[in-house]
């Protein structure tokens, strides 16, 4: 029999420990724990017949079930929400789903009623403020504008001409009181205008306070008093010059005094 050598048995002696050493070492790893199953719901519990038929209903509304779904489309929409069962009988589910039908049916008649208002008065409300408008257009015109807006096809063509026609009625007043209102600030402003002018006196022919006035930059720059009335813009001067006459007249009596 072989005897070992020393320098053998110190190189088992060295691996052995160092396979001790790696094995004290290792740790297995953890297991995971599984992840907890939720609890069972528990069951659903109204007081009263009348709280769980309320119950389905409000699972119907929820679930937004249509007044025109039949049975069998209704169910396939709410069956596997737990309020399903809070009715155990089916002749009472099929009472509640009926009851359903035409309290949905009225409400979609009331929400059709309010959104056919709101779209006639969204169209009346974008016809008077758009500036592609006016009280003077033709309603073949508008229809040819205005034909592809979704708020245009939303109201019915007879009710749209009943809609165009108060537009144009209120534009035609809107235009007129803008009017109005221009003329009474064109009228104050050239008299202003004529109030600053020291070479104007009251022997001033209208002619030459228009030339007058055309070399003045308060009025040639003025595109608004450029484009007003001749007929406003000779009150205005009548008016001035009336009170410069006035104002001659009282000096020359203040002189005789």
């Amino acid at each position: 029999m072989d005897i070992p050598s020393p320098s053998g048995q110190a190189k088992t002696s060295a691996l052995d420990a160092a396979m001790a050493a790696t094995l004290a070492a290792y740790k297995p790893p953890e297991k995971q724990a599984l992840p907890a199953l939720p609890p069972d719901p528990k069951p659903i519990v109204f007081r009263d017949k009348r709280e769980a038929m309320e119950a389905l209903q409000d699972l119907r509304r929820d679930k937004n079930v249509p007044s025109s779904a039949n049975w069998e489309t209704a169910l396939n929409m709410i069956k596997r929400d737990p309020r399903w069962e809070t009715l155990s009988k089916l002749s009472e589910k099929k009472q509640a789903f009926n009851s359903y039908k035409i309290t949905k049916q009225k409400e979609e008649k009331e929400e059709t009623r309010l959104s056919a208002i709101k779209n006639k008065e969204d169209l009346e409300q974008f016809l008077m403020s758009t500036d592609r408008m006016s009280s003077t257009m033709k309603y073949y015109k508008c229809e040819e504008i205005f034909s592809d807006l979704p708020l245009w096809k939303s109201v019915p063509e007879l009710e749209r001409r009943e809609i165009f026609s108060d537009v144009v009625h209120n534009l035609a007043k809107k235009e007129k009181e803008i009017a109005k209102s221009l003329r009474r600030k064109n009228m104050t402003r050239l008299a202003e205008i004529l109030d600053k002018m020291t070479k104007i006196d009251f022997q001033t022919t209208w002619e030459q306070a228009q030339q007058m006035l055309l070399d003045n930059p308060a009025f040639a720059d003025d595109d608004e008093l450029l484009a007003m009335d001749k007929e406003d813009a000779l009150i205005t001067f009548e008016d001035h010059i009336r009170e410069l006459e006035k104002e001659e007249q009282s000096e020359k009596e203040k002189e005789k005094s």
